[in-house]
């Protein structure tokens, strides 16, 4: 071969470039590191080494598969294999690995072919610790999730027959999308924005939502309008788009006669419409107050032939009802896991009654019973009067733990836990009182007694419920 000059300078300017670019890596905060086709590391930077804590000496030669998990190897591997066939950068890969100290840790790689003289000898990479951010990210998602959930049961508080219904509403959602064929991202947005579809509830009046008869026309029109209040309420940011979407579409009908706007066809959001039809399928085979809950097969045959309120046929997208009637044995799983789960919390929540006429103790004793139990459901009341009138119209909910203070505006309070008692002999009661001069006689009423001094602190009431059997018994706080 003929000797050329510029050709050999040429190379020796591009070999002076590369261990330029190699000694810049090997100096900044990602991770540079390169292995061979066989994936074993022979150069890494020293930040690269401080990420997952080895000594050069332990990575030199070792494999990839020797650092990272099985899934993230197995993530890697097919990515070096893509760019192995296309020649195309793999940019920001996101894998995770599980270290010696139980820590999960997860990392960002950037992933290009590594050549000398037009031959492939392997790949070359940047490792971004991204653990932080992930943090970050699943703390706003959770943040994220747990601010719908709170807006979408405020829709349902005026209406006691939903139960979790918002909850399946979003399971059963998400479902129909991956049988549909939509991807793992469209799967959790549905999820998550279907929760939302009747939050516009909260402007109808609840004597209308629970209303037992017939509605009259400006009863229904206001009942509509609910599409609308959501909307307005999700607003239109990027974000809650498909939310939007649902909340504003989801009684539109296939062929144009639902409402607000009268949509047709694939006019109405896919989302929409998949809503639409687990929607009316949970109402169906729930209790509603005008209306008793179908049997699963009742609820099958109303949504495949219709009868005088609903035609399928014309309200629902064809191919989603297909769907959605081929596979029905899954929605009635869900329904039937999430009546369990519902049963599961009930079993699970500890019901109190509070009698205290001193406000600021009642108002304190409430915030350190939500503080201290991730499941409580605690009725405050100020008089004998107001805690009768709730046991007249709760005969069948008994509470778990009733706190009884003793001397009140409209009588004694030992006579209120007398009757708590006969109504529901096997509650829990508790005297509460800052007085000395308590009347002895009445003490067998109680199954625990508390005196307590003013002024009442936190580790007074921490004390009196780390205390209480009942409390124990149910394993809602610690013994410690």
């Amino acid at each position: 071969m003929e000797y050329n000059p510029m050709i050999q300078e040429l190379q020796q300017r591009i070999e002076q470039l590369e261990k330029q670019n190699a000694t810049i890596l090997k100096h900044i905060d990602e991770g540079y590191f390169s292995v061979d086709l066989k994936g074993n590391f022979i150069e890494f930077s020293d930040a690269f080494c401080r990420i997952y804590g080895k000594s050069s000496e332990e990575l030199f030669n070792t494999s990839y598969t020797d650092l990272f998990s099985k899934s993230s190897s197995e993530k890697i591997f097919k990515t070096f294999n893509r760019i192995f066939k296309t020649g195309e950068i793999a940019k920001k890969t996101v894998v995770d690995n599980i270290f010696i100290n139980g820590s999960q840790r997860f990392f960002e790689i950037t992933v290009t072919l590594n050549e000398k003289s037009k031959e492939i000898i392997g790949f070359s990479g940047v490792v971004k610790d991204m653990t932080l951010e992930k943090s970050y990210e699943s703390t706003v998602e959770r943040l994220y999730k747990h601010s719908v959930g709170t807006l979408a049961r405020a829709a349902e508080v005026s209406d006691p027959d939903t139960g979790d219904h918002i909850v399946r509403i979003g399971v059963c959602a998400k479902h129909l999308a991956k049988l549909f064929g939509r991807d793992e991202e469209y799967q959790q947005n549905i999820s998550i924005s279907a929760q939302l579809h009747d939050v516009g509830k909260i402007h109808v009046a609840s004597s209308i939502l629970n209303k037992a008869g017939f509605l009259s026309d400006n009863e229904f029109e206001q009942i509509k309008n609910h599409s609308l209040y959501g909307a307005i309420i999700i607003g239109r940011k990027l974000e809650f788009k498909m939310a939007y979407q649902i909340a504003l579409f989801h009684h539109e009908q296939w062929r144009g006669e639902g409402y607000p706007d009268g949509l047709k066809g694939r006019a109405i959001p896919l989302a929409a419409r998949i809503t639409s039809i687990v929607d009316v399928f949970d109402a169906l085979v729930s209790k509603r107050s005008y209306k008793r809950p179908y049997s699963y097969e009742e609820a099958k045959i109303i949504m495949t032939e219709g009868d005088r309120k609903l035609n399928p046929f014309n309200s629902f997208d064809p191919e989603l009802l297909e769907i959605f009637l081929t596979n029905y044995t899954d929605f009635i799983n869900i329904h039937k896991w999430s009546l369990m789960e519902e049963k599961a919390l009930r079993d699970k929540r500890l019901d109190v009654i509070l009698l205290e006429d001193d406000k600021t103790f009642h108002d304190a004793i409430i915030c350190l019973f939500e503080d201290e139990l991730p499941f409580v459901n605690i009725n405050g009341f100020h008089s004998i009067k107001a805690l009768d009138d709730f046991i007249n119209k709760n005969p069948d909910k008994p509470p778990h733990l009733c706190l009884i203070d003793v001397n009140l505006p409209d009588g004694s309070g030992h006579d209120a836990a007398a009757r708590i008692k006969e109504v529901h002999p096997k509650s829990h009661l508790i005297c509460i009182t800052a007085d000395d001069d308590i009347d002895h006689t009445k003490v067998p009423i109680y199954d625990h007694r508390v005196f307590r001094k003013l002024p009442h602190t936190s580790d007074f009431f921490n004390n009196l419920i780390r205390t209480t059997k009942i409390i124990k018994k149910y394993g809602l706080v610690s013994n410690n």
